[in-house]
């Protein structure tokens, strides 16, 4: 439940356009949800709702999905973008650190002008690698 429960308080950082005239102390809040696979299924209504709700224009949010498809650190192997795309979410795939940080930034572009959640699924680095031929 932790995971629903977190991303409501994020939907409701969106929902600063409801306040009277006036009474913002903010022009807008950005917000980033993260869950591993099994949290991500559990959130989907919250993503649904959420996502129809929209964004503020000064605002933004990023569902960051930590899968694991192996099974490694989980009790079930998992892959989320399937349900962010169900849920109406643009999916973005970072390949390394330094694409977390600038796709990130193209995500809460995105979702600020379209007024949609973006997500953005990330896995864990091979501790084994593959030998090179």
């Amino acid at each position: 439940m932790n995971e629903e429960l977190a991303a409501t308080a994020v939907w409701g950082t969106q929902q600063l356009g409801f306040a009277p005239p006036g009474t913002n102390k903010f022009d807008g809040v950005f917000g980033i949800w993260y869950g591993k696979g099994p949290g991500v299924d559990r959130t989907s209504d919250v993503f649904k709702h959420a996502n129809m709700a929209g964004t503020t224009p000064r605002g933004g949010v990023i569902a960051i999905a930590g899968d694991d498809h192996v099974a490694k650190s989980s009790t079930a192997a998992h892959q989320s973008d399937h349900i962010f795309k169900a849920c109406g979410l643009p999916v973005f795939f970072p390949a390394t650190v330094q694409e977390i940080l600038d796709l990130g930034l193209h995500a809460f572009a995105m979702s600020r002008y379209a007024g949609v959640w973006s997500s953005m699924k990330t896995i864990q680095k091979s501790s084994n690698p593959a030998p090179r031929p």
